[in-house]
């Protein structure tokens, strides 16, 4: 019988680089004041968990401190956004007569983002914090948990582990107020985790009414 837990994952909430579109993967930024605000009306509706995980990245961190006051805050490196390299910081309008820009959207498994990363190696890195993750709740016996990450990182989890046949990486729409929860068993020997439901918690439209 392996370990049974329930992963919540939730996106940061905004940055000024969020408002303007621009992309924002490895550049640190902290939230802006409407960002913070939104994760402040969020914060009373989230559940109660055992453990609460981020990005290390500053705007996961404050995002989770936000929503689960009280929680000491455990930052994984490996729940880092995509490193979009040389697009750090520009708008779609900034990029669309580039080439590589151009090739990245056709095929991001083929092409990526100059000094940036392909799509393979942050799919594999993300699936070495998850891995990591689940060890650590298997050793702690820690069974509901909150991971606090960016879209592009929850795209690969539930690409990786609730894969449907007719959702493509892009189609997965990951906005701030919709959480994910994954639940399954994870068997410490083999390493192996079973994914047994995947479910969509609408977050902000109960603090809405």
């Amino acid at each position: 019988m392996g370990h049974h837990v329930d992963i919540l994952l939730i996106r940061h909430s905004l940055t000024v680089c969020n408002e303007q579109k621009r992309y924002n993967g490895w550049k640190d930024e902290h939230l802006s004041p409407n960002g913070r605000a939104a994760a402040q009306m969020l914060s009373q509706r989230m559940p109660l968990v055992d453990r609460v995980c981020s990005s290390d990245l500053t705007r996961a961190c404050e995002t989770a401190s936000i929503l689960f006051p009280g929680h000491e805050i455990q930052a994984f490196p490996e729940f880092r956004e995509v490193n979009f390299g040389c697009w750090e910081g520009k708008r779609y309008d900034e990029l669309m007569d580039e080439p590589s820009y151009r090739q990245w959207l056709e095929d991001a498994e083929q092409f990526y983002p100059p000094d940036g990363e392909t799509l393979p190696t942050f799919y594999k890195r993300v699936n070495q914090g998850w891995e990591k993750l689940l060890q650590e709740a298997n050793a702690r016996k820690a069974h509901r948990l909150a991971v606090v990450t960016h879209a592009g990182v929850i795209r690969v989890l539930l690409d990786t582990w609730a894969r449907r046949e007719d959702v493509t990486f892009w189609d997965w729409k990951i906005p701030f107020g919709v959480g994910y929860w994954i639940s399954g068993l994870y068997e410490k020997e083999r390493k192996e985790f079973q994914c047994i439901s995947l479910q969509e918690e609408h977050f902000m439209e109960s603090t809405n009414g």
